[in-house]
């Protein structure tokens, strides 16, 4: 669970700062859960170039909340999560000093969304949270607002989230279905795992992927490997200390996922499983692609969302998501976006059967 959060501040001496405006984002990895932003009277002086930057000032703060009004609420929606911000020591900084001056001890796991742009994202000219969105297509409207570059913030999350598939963000997460035993407990995990599209994992005690499964219906599927105890099951249950999942929004992607995520970790419960390889079949092995380079669209994982799979000098590169038409104007755009993948036998054989049944919504040509 996650709190993307973004806070304005009065500026001033180090450890002497007090908050003008917070927002958090609450979000489960799947979907945002609860929002909250709100000004904040700091009882203070605002510096004249945070001011200026801002647009905030002490007349529009004069009726805000104080920080001890809305502390609880802060709380409530920061419970059980991982903290995320764009240079999140600075915000958690700022955090745990308000809390501190209300004789409250404020501890959380942080996530910096500037380091990780850094390591999923990398030879971008400026990692300035204005800058970093534009480049990527991110629309950010006021920036220095908080909500503002919250919400920006929360979408650069999502994308880095699709780009990692070292699992950097997974192995920060405090709470992510954490199973001891097979028993009730699991059962009550799974209930929170959406009927939906996607990739599955499996993890042992020591945070190692030892299953990747795939499904049109992940709670159902992950369900039946715990209810279904047989003998091919067996292992795989009674190592299984932890549980995650990855929407896709659509088979190809979950597809062209799972063979790119199987051969970078190498579990080892797949390595004898071979039941995908099987069901692809190629109806035509000598099918030209109807472009040189283009893109195959198709759904994403929210209704707002897109797909897409780049082609590029008749090679797969890879996949990415877009919801703003400008995300995938040119190549740069297309490129930042682009999660990705080595292809091969496997690789071409899903993508030619995908245009051969025409399962996408549209192809867009690439061709100057």
């Amino acid at each position: 669970m996650y709190a993307i959060i973004d806070i304005e501040t009065t500026g001033g001496k180090f450890d002497c700062e007090s908050i003008t405006e917070i927002a958090i984002i609450k979000y489960n990895g799947e979907k945002l859960l609860d929002q909250f932003s709100s000004l904040v009277n700091p009882e203070k002086k605002i510096d004249s170039f945070v001011e200026k930057l801002t647009g905030i000032n002490s007349k529009i703060l004069k009726n805000a909340p104080k920080f001890y009004n809305i502390a609880k609420r802060i709380i409530d929606i920061t419970d059980n999560c991982v903290l995320v911000a764009h240079n999140a020591s600075f915000d958690y900084r700022i955090l745990k000093t308000e809390f501190r001056r209300l004789g409250y001890n404020y501890n959380k796991k942080t996530l910096c969304t500037v380091n990780l742009s850094k390591k999923l994202i990398p030879n971008k000219k400026s990692y300035n949270l204005e800058k970093l969105t534009k480049s990527l297509g991110i629309p950010l409207k006021r920036n220095h607002r908080a909500l503002d570059d919250a919400i920006a913030t929360f979408k650069l999350f999502k994308l880095l989230k699709d780009l990692d598939l070292e699992k950097t963000i997974l192995k920060t997460e405090t709470k992510n279905l954490k199973l001891n035993s097979i028993s009730i407990n699991i059962l009550k995990n799974i209930d929170k795992i959406p009927s939906k599209i996607g990739l599955y994992y499996f993890y042992n005690q020591k945070k190692e992927i030892i299953f990747i499964g795939i499904s049109s219906n992940l709670k159902k599927k992950i369900l039946n490997h715990f209810l279904k105890n047989n003998t091919k099951n067996h292992g795989i249950n009674k190592e299984t200390k932890k549980i995650s999942y990855s929407l896709t929004g659509n088979k190809t992607i979950a597809l062209l996922k799972m063979k790119n995520e199987i051969k970078k970790h190498i579990p080892v419960y797949n390595k004898k499983e071979n039941k995908l390889s099987k069901k692809i079949k190629v109806s035509n092995k000598n099918l030209k692609y109807p472009f040189y380079n283009f893109l195959i669209i198709d759904k994403g994982r929210e209704i707002d969302e897109f797909s897409f799979i780049h082609i590029k000098s008749r090679k797969i590169k890879g996949y990415g998501f877009f919801d703003l038409n400008h995300q995938i104007k040119n190549d740069f755009n297309i490129n930042s976006r682009t999660i990705k993948i080595i292809e091969n036998t496997e690789i071409s054989n899903i993508i030619t059967n995908l245009i051969l049944k025409k399962n996408y919504l549209k192809i867009i040509s690439l061709e100057n």
